[in-house]
């Protein structure tokens, strides 16, 4: 494969981070068992559908290898780093399209990877720098920061869209006013 993003000779256009969150309080009054765990090659989650206890079994344990895979321990800053998002900001500088999808189930913690503590951020008065920030707000103070530091009188346009699609509804999450937007072929 062509070196495209500058990582090497088998640089990948695409790719896939997997997150692992901790249990929520539900979860853990349940007495809920934790049946994934990520390695530590960081890039390996492995799976067992009886629980932690079963992780020595290989019979009932599968592995699963993708680009980075970040376990519960981390915090909003390791996976902002970990997940590749400044790599993926600086293509976006040098004028390639960018795009960072989040996937997966309802409670599976999508939305505090990519918004943070949202009753933080949310708030009129936040200057920025909170821990619990997510991808979006460090992103973008990213992006401005990059865009300040450029000395060679370049002008930049900053443009961005960050969508939610939920039980087939489009949401414009910078205009929430906008309502449901339509879901077009073309």
């Amino acid at each position: 494969m062509a070196d495209r993003d500058g990582d090497g000779p088998r640089a990948e256009n695409i790719k896939v981070v997997v997150r692992v969150r901790p249990f929520n309080e539900t979860e853990r009054g349940r007495g809920d068992r934790p049946v994934l765990r990520c390695l530590d090659d960081g890039k390996t989650v492995q799976v067992s559908s009886f629980g932690m206890e079963d992780f020595g079994k290989s019979s009932s344990v599968k592995n699963f290898s993708f680009t980075a895979c970040v376990d519960e321990q981390s915090d909003q800053e390791s996976f902002y780093e970990q997940a590749g998002v400044s790599g993926l900001i600086h293509k976006a500088l040098e004028g390639y399209s960018a795009t960072l999808f989040a996937y997966g189930q309802t409670g599976s913690g999508k939305t505090y990877s990519v918004s943070g503590a949202e009753h933080v951020i949310v708030d009129e008065s936040y200057a920025g720098g909170d821990p619990r920030e997510g991808v979006v707000p460090r992103a973008a103070r990213e992006v401005y920061q990059a865009v300040e530091d450029e000395h060679g009188g370049a002008t930049y346009s900053v443009k961005a869209a960050c969508f939610e699609i939920y039980n087939e509804q489009v949401l414009d999450l910078l205009n929430p006013d906008a309502g449901q937007l339509a879901i077009r072929e073309r």
